[in-house]
Parts: structure tokens; sequence; C-alpha cells
């Protein structure tokens, strides 16, 4: 099978990954049918194979290299350049291309932009053929020009007019059993390994657990200072160096970063190169017109550009910071159907790249705990993310607490544990002289929640009633009890977990741990009163907690300083 005429090799191309996806991975049929036909192909021999591949899809069976060979072999034979008979599969390049076209695909995620270039090509040569078509009439003097313009004037309304695209609606159902279930990848996946051994008894949910799925559009939101910009550059520098617990682990992958409020010059490069990001990886995305003028990037206008780019890269990270200020200027931010029209179609291009969107989004000035429907703007920003993350400060201490207060594609989010985190200060060296800096990292499992810190009171008991009841049930189950059963008893007594950790550590009771697997208990002490601010059992371990660091550190100093934890079990 020969090509008609030259052909645009970045559709070839297209062509070739598209075919390649389908065979390795057949969940990408749906989607790339639902865009192009057999038809649509520039290329006479794609269009055999996409025609195989949905005659395996249709009937249920299983689509791989070898069925889509024995597919193309069963098929009819047909003339050879040198008029011999051969089979589909001998026109096409028998195996061997095959094989070509499955080691030629980039990503399952760019299925649908490169099923969208060969619809565009193949209506551009629809349109090229029939505008020939007409060309040669007008020039035939024996037809009226009257019924040419006619032609023309209908084609035009087909393709352009008020019901364009209405002819090629069609309906369509596919059954459960053809279609494959799969779990959720996920790019972060808490695995908990910087969490000593009674931490991880002590969590509601086994390890590892999802956080942040591929494929998906994320929300890191908090009030002005909580550090949840330094929270996308944390990411960033895992994603770019692949040590990133999930799928990238071991697989260092670039990132686009859109920033609006920030300088690139003077805050976000010191800040990524105190986290310790691959500046190689991470590229600043912009809009220009021209080369002295650049635009911010507006939703959803430009999204065809930035899809483009997240696939020719190879993108595995979009971070927006803010997401609220890319959204177009017509848009209402305020209205949920008006911000769905940016969001979704944000949402479908981290589906359809397989990357991760990362918007970084503020709380508004409302009172209230609960964080998600704190962010700014309308519901739309809550109810099209997958995953939502909240940051806060203790209104008592000062300390940081980071939570996941959605999580749609895994387990409950209540059940994900919080965490405690910290932003230190890190000074940058550059050409120009010191870049004092903040650097995010997590420092361990928080006694309280976001919802909790966005209180401000604790619900429930204050410090000495706690002490009070802490006492009374301990003593009723004889002196010693399980922390396990404890901190369900203090639950429903609307005892919060900060309140109790201050009860356990006034009374300075003792914790031990024993059995297989490890049990841990509380017991009173019965030794004399320890000065203030000691702590009963074992004393404090080291524990490595990623990239992390203390103030005055520089950026070429080891990044995984040690940070002292406590190895008693944490209420």
């Amino acid at each position: 099978m020969t090509d008609a005429g030259p052909i645009d090799p970045a559709v070839i191309r297209a062509e070739r990954d598209i075919l390649g996806v389908m065979m390795m991975r057949p969940g990408s049929v749906e989607v790339v049918c639902n865009i192009v036909a057999a038809e649509d192909y520039a290329r006479p021999a794609h269009q055999e194979i996409h025609r195989a591949i949905w005659a395996l899809f249709t009937a249920g069976e299983p689509i791989d290299r070898t069925s889509v060979a024995a597919r193309l072999r069963a098929t009819p034979t047909v003339r050879g350049r040198h008029g011999q008979h051969q089979t589909v599969l001998d026109a096409v390049g028998s195996m061997t291309y095959l094989d070509d076209l499955a080691g030629a695909y980039t990503t399952a995620g760019s299925a649908g932009y490169h099923a969208r270039i060969v619809a565009a090509a193949s209506e551009r040569r629809r349109w090229a053929e029939g505008l020939n078509r007409q060309l040669e009439r007008v020039a035939n003097p024996a037809v009226d020009m009257a019924d040419v313009k006619a032609d023309l004037r209908t084609a035009l309304d087909r393709d352009f007019g008020p019901d364009r695209g209405k002819a090629g609606r069609r309906a369509r159902v596919t059954w459960g059993t053809k279609i494959e279930p799969e779990p959720p990848w996920w790019a972060w996946e808490d695995d908990g390994r910087d969490l000593p051994e009674d931490k991880l008894a002590s969590l509601r949910v086994p390890v590892p657990f999802g956080r942040l799925p591929v494929g998906a559009l994320a929300i890191a939101a908090g009030r002005e200072g909580t550090g949840k910009s330094s929270f996308g550059i944390w990411l960033a520098a895992h994603i770019t160096r692949g040590t990133l617990p999930g799928a990238y682990f071991g697989t260092p992958r670039r990132v686009f970063y859109v920033a609006v409020e920030d300088s690139w010059k003077h805050t976000l490069m010191p800040r990524m190169i105190a986290a310790g990001v691959d500046r190689s990886r991470v590229g600043r995305f912009d809009v220009v017109v021209d080369e002295d003028t650049e635009l911010t990037l507006s939703l959803p206008a430009d999204l065809d550009l930035l899809e483009a780019e997240m696939v020719r890269h190879d993108v595995a990270l979009l971070v927006v910071d803010p997401l609220m200020s890319v959204i177009g200027s017509n848009i209402d931010t305020h209205k949920e159907r008006d911000t769905r029209t940016a969001l979704d179609p944000l949402a479908r291009l981290a589906d359809r790249t397989g990357a991760v969107v990362l918007g970084i989004a503020h709380f508004s000035k409302a009172s209230g705990s609960d964080a998600s429907s704190l962010i700014t703007g309308s519901g739309a920003f809550k109810n099209v993310a997958r995953s939502i993350f909240g940051f806060a400060r203790d209104q008592e201490d000062g300390s940081r607490v980071f939570s996941q207060v959605k999580n749609s594609l895994g387990r409950d989010h209540h059940d994900l544990p919080s965490l405690s985190y910290e932003i230190s200060d890190v000074v940058v060296e550059t050409a120009k002289g010191d870049a004092h800096v903040g650097r995010f990292h997590f420092s361990g499992l928080s006694e309280q929640s976001v919802h909790e810190a966005l209180s401000g009171s604790r619900p429930g008991y204050s410090a000495r009633d706690a002490e009070t009841w802490l006492t009374e049930y301990l003593t009723e189950a004889g002196g010693t009890a399980p922390s396990k059963e404890i901190k369900e008893a203090a639950k429903e007594e609307g005892i919060s977990n900060k309140i109790l950790r201050k009860a356990r550590e006034s009374l300075k009771v003792v914790i031990e741990q024993s059995g297989f697997p490890k049990v841990s208990t509380w017991s009173l002490a019965s030794a004399p009163v320890m000065p203030s601010g000691a702590h009963s059992g074992p004393p404090p371990q080291l524990t490595r907690l990623g990239t992390t660091g203390g103030a005055g550190m520089t950026a070429s100093q080891d990044t995984a300083a040690l940070t002292a934890t406590e190895s008693s079990d944490a209420a």
C-alpha cells in the first residue's frame, strides 16, 4: 500500500502514535475512535490497521500486536505493488511495522491530542479536495455558476454554520463488560517511609495510600503566608528529580510553571534552587504575541497552546500560581457554570496528557473551618478538582499543618493523616549576592487537622478537663490501656488530638510497646514528677525526612537535614 502523495511528517507521527497507543494501551481505543475514523488517516496502511483494531474492540476481543496481526492476516487478500496477491498484513508492512508502531507511541495521555491532529489534517484534505473539484467546475464553461455557488454555500453551512457538527453527532452505547477497570495512578503515593514504626501503626489507613492522582486537577489552598506556593515548588523539585513516591519515582520528569504574582529572578528561581529543583527540567510557560510582548496565560482561550507544548515536552506536572489569575477576564469566577467553562477543559487537558495539574488557590476572607469551601471563587474550584490540599497555621503556637480535604479517586480523606510542615530559612548564593528564601519540608505527623487549626478553638474539653478525663479513664482501666482505644474514646468525648496530647504530657503518661504486631499502651506514671518540658519514655530519635533544612543553610549544603521527632506514640 503506497501513499497517494506527500504527507506532512507531523501527521504521520501522530497517526503512528495513536495506532501504537491503541495496541499497547487498549483503554485508549474509545478515546481515539471518538475523534477519528479509519478514513481520516492519510496513509492507507494506517487505515487498515485502524479498522483491524476497531473490529477487535467492537467484538470484545483482546487488542495487542498479535491479535491485530491475526486480524490483518485474515482480511481478504489485495494486489501488491507488482500485481501479486498478498495479505493485508503483508501490504501494511508485516509484523515488523506493527512492532515499530508499538514502540513509537509516547504516552497514553497524548492519544486524544494526536487524534485531533489526525482529524484536523483529514478535514483540511477534504476541504482541499472539495475546493479543487469546485475550481475545476468553475473553469468549465458548461457548468452553471449558480450550481457551484449553491454547492459551496451548502458546504460552508455544514462546516461553519450554526448547525455545524450536528450531522456528525451520533449515539454510542458501550456495555460495561467492554470497559476494563483500572486503578488510578498516583503521582504521590504516601508510603510512610519517613515515619517511625510506632507512628505507622497509629495510622487509620494502611500504607501506601494515594494523595495526588496522575491525569487530574488538584488544588493547594490556604491563607496568605501559609506555604501553599512553597508546596508547589516542593512538588516540582521531587518530580524533576524522580524522588516522589509514586508513578514517577526513579524517573525524573519535566515541569511547567505558570507564575503570575512572583518574580522569577528574585523569588521563584532562588526558591527552586533551595528546594533542589532540577532547573534543566523546569520550564517557565508564557504566552507571547511577539518577541517583546508577553501575556498572561488565559483559560480557556490558550488551552490549545498549553496542551501542545505539554505534549511536545512530555510534561508530568503543571503548576499554576495562582489558578484564579489565569481564568479569562470574561468569565465570572463567582458563578459555577461560568467558572467551569475554564476549569472543565483544564481537567480534560490533565486527563488527555496524563499530567498532574496543580492550581494554587487563596482562601476568601470569610470565616469557617472547611478548607475546600473557603477557596476564593465559585464552588467549581472545589467540585472540579479531584484532590484538594489545605494549609493552615495554628493560632495558638504558630505551627503549620497540611491536610488532604478531598481525595475523590482514593481513600476517604478523613482517614488520611495530617502532616506537620515547616518553612526553613535558606541562603541561596547568587552572582549578585545572597538571597534569603524559604524552603518547604514535612516534619512528621500533625497532632491536629487544618479544620481544627482554622476553627481557632478546640471543641470539647479544655486541657485541664482532658487531664481529669484521661486520669479517670486509665484508673478505671486498671492503670493501663491501649493507646488506640484511648484515642477513640477521646474522640467520642469531643477531645481533640492536640488537647489529648497536652493532657498526656502534663500527666507524664508512660508509653510502652509490646507484642507482635506491636501494640502501644498508655499507663499512669508512678515515677516522681518530671521537670517541665521533659518527656516520658525513650529519648527522641533522629529521623531523616526528605529535603529538610534549618535556618542559615546554604543551597550548596546537604538538603537532607536530620529532624528530631518523638519516638513515643503521638496522640
